[in-house]
């Protein structure tokens, strides 16, 4: 099973910002791929685990330490060939969530790091997933942009879990999550 951990922003800010993407997928005639799990900060690249329950309750003790946090939305950013997301100007809190649950699961559950995950882990929050942005990238950007100015900022009181049999998108069921005090 696969393993997903998302700080998800406010339902206000989910629907403002699904809203653009949504007519902007409309006219490019592009996936909605990205909308099967909550507008979200991607937290550690999803991973594989046996007992995603027991990793869940794990992940749920580590960071009650946590209360809500702000984050800053500082632009937005093509990433290959496939991929737009908003980017997140790193803070403490990210950070140090990140890092603990890259060191903590290594160490206690021997979930290793993937490549993007350690010091150079980019925070995002992903817009667009579709082979075909490649050629529309800009104009994507510059229209997102012009109904969605920046920076923005916004206070993250959620973490949701969710699972995939496959670490396919669009197959991650919501399953569990923790609100920050």
């Amino acid at each position: 099973m696969f393993l997903w951990v998302g700080a998800v922003f406010e339902n206000n800010a989910e629907d403002e910002i699904r809203s653009i993407t949504n007519k902007l997928n409309e006219n490019y005639n592009l996936s909605t791929v990205v909308f099967s799990l909550p507008q979200h900060i991607s937290l550690k690249i999803s991973f594989e685990c046996d007992d995603y329950k027991k990793v869940i309750d794990y992940i749920k003790t580590q960071l009650s330490v946590f209360e809500s946090f702000d984050v800053e939305i500082s632009d937005v950013s093509k990433i290959d060939g496939s991929l737009i997301w908003l980017d997140i100007s790193e803070n403490e809190t990210l950070r140090k969530i990140h890092d603990l649950l890259n060191y903590s699961l290594l160490r206690d559950f021997n979930i290793p790091l993937k490549s993007f995950d350690g010091d150079e882990f980019k925070f995002h929050s992903t817009l667009f997933f579709d082979s075909s942005i490649n050629e529309k990238h800009q104009a994507l950007i510059d229209e997102f942009k012009k109904h969605f100015l920046l920076p923005r900022k916004y206070v993250i009181k959620k973490i949701k879990f969710a699972i995939s049999q496959t670490l396919t998108p669009g197959e991650f069921e919501v399953v569990d999550m923790i609100v920050l005090d």
